[in-house]
């Protein structure tokens, strides 16, 4: 499912971010975080995914430091 505007903003003032800092963490320009914002533009639910899990708010996932050779 699509996050609707008002969870995109919401979730860059929960990590702290201006537009340019969350367009970057997701690949895309700060025109892009705009319209998403704004809703001119849909976000795609897996860029939506990464960006919660890569700030910390996604609900059930989290990151984890990988080492090479660690099982």
């Amino acid at each position: 499912m699509n996050p609707t505007p008002e969870q995109i903003r919401v979730a860059r003032y929960g990590a702290h971010q201006t537009q340019l800092e969350a367009g970057a963490m997701i690949f895309a320009s700060m025109r892009s975080w705009q319209d998403y914002e704004s809703g001119a533009r849909r976000m795609h639910p897996a860029i939506w995914a990464w960006y919660l899990v890569a700030t910390g708010q996604h609900p059930t996932m989290r990151m984890r430091a990988w080492r090479p050779g660690k099982k």
